[in-house]
């Protein structure tokens, strides 16, 4: 599973704090003045400096393996292994894929919006059909085979830890891994289990508008706070991406990444193949595990654009990843005093372990970003 370009480009510093706060200046020093011969010189003023507040979020991944599963492979060690390997290997991709969806995400957790329920079928084990719920979304983006949700109807929590067994990105449609207890409905909203309110404040968090407060700062009376904002007008080009690049110029953000939802990115694929301009289509040169993009030239600055399927897809976000850094402690297994990583649950047969990562992603200065709307084409 690729990392997200994105969160390899950002910095990583250790996390020390359950909370804190942190300052950053708006705009420049304010002791610049003219003057002239026997006349006074200006007089210095400090820069405009704000806080911010950020509170760490408890990430954490759960590995459970049964008794009978050693004891089956216990003569065969490579069996072992790959038993327990698997199951550590799955925890951590489930942590790598939800820390990248997080990032891009409002801090709520929310995946989707259920429009329509019924019941489906499944078949276990032994073949026998199964009746489980299954569910019409209104986007699958954020939802993956294996995720186990909860679902809510407005504050209220009507099931949990229901497990997504298909997902059907065409028609969206997923499957769960039984019935639900309580009966879901239209316009009820599917979380990460027990996750509700608790992720780490992610990009949509700086891009929504309908969120009015980001790192303790009330987005209405703090202007610089929110993001520069350009309306492509469903004819996204170079021009319409330059503008907005200049825009966070003049918050000295020095924009180097811009990421596309599936609409816009399409729409300026098309237009550079049907501009005559001459164009490379780079891959794997900024990132670890990169993605496909294009680079683009600004002043003496490379600015690399790509498709990210967590953005919307009528819209590119664009940030100075100099700004960003995820702080966290790194993903460890919970043990205590020297144990195994693995203990035997009370009253059962199964194994488990814990894996945890303390994390919260801080923005020095979230005005430095920009969003292109209406970027997808014209219908």
């Amino acid at each position: 599973m690729e990392a997200d370009p994105f969160l390899e480009k950002i910095t990583k510093n250790a996390l020390t704090a359950k909370s804190g706060k942190y300052g950053t200046r708006i705009g420049i020093g304010g002791g610049f003045g003219m003057s002239e011969e026997r006349q006074p010189t200006p007089h210095a003023v400090a820069p405009i400096y704000e806080n911010l507040k950020y509170t760490s979020k408890d990430a954490y991944v759960d590995i459970k393996i049964s008794n009978k599963d050693i004891a089956l492979a216990r003569n065969d060690t490579g069996a072992l292994l790959d038993t327990v390997k698997d199951a550590i290997d799955a925890s951590y991709e489930a942590a790598k894929w939800n820390v990248g969806r997080m990032l891009f995400g409002d801090g709520t957790g929310a995946l989707a919006k259920v429009t329509a329920a019924s019941t489906g079928t499944i078949y276990d084990e032994s073949g026998s059909a199964v009746t489980v719920t299954e569910l019409t979304v209104d986007d699958t983006t954020r939802l993956i085979e294996g995720l186990v949700i909860d679902t809510y109807t407005g504050t209220t929590l009507d099931n949990s830890a229901l497990q997504i067994v298909s997902v059907d990105h065409a028609t969206k449609k997923i499957l769960l891994n039984k019935a639900a207890t309580t009966a879901i409905a239209a316009n009820d909203v599917l979380y990460v289990q027990n996750s509700k309110g608790r992720e780490i404040t992610g990009l949509k968090s700086i891009f929504d508008s309908n969120i009015t407060t980001i790192y303790g700062l009330t987005k209405a009376s703090n202007a610089w706070i929110n993001p520069s904002v350009v309306d492509a007008d469903h004819d996204i080009s170079d021009v319409v991406i330059t503008n907005a690049v200049r825009m966070a110029e003049r918050r000295n953000g020095k924009i180097d990444m811009i990421m596309a939802g599936a609409g816009a990115y399409q729409a300026y694929e098309y237009y550079m193949r049907e501009s005559g301009i001459n164009t490379s289509i780079v891959e794997k040169r900024h990132f670890v595990s990169g993605a496909v993009g294009y680079d683009i030239m600004f002043g003496n600055r490379v600015v690399t654009l790509i498709y990210n399927d967590f953005v919307p897809t009528d819209e590119m976000w664009g940030v100075d990843t100099n700004q960003f850094e995820l702080r966290e402690t790194g993903w460890n297994y919970a043990v205590y005093q020297g144990g195994s990583i693995f203990n035997l649950m009370d009253d059962t047969s199964v194994y488990r372990a814990l894996l945890y990562n303390y994390m919260e992603l801080v923005c020095k200065h979230p005005g430095t970003c920009i969003q292109i709307t209406n970027a997808d084409a014209s219908t």
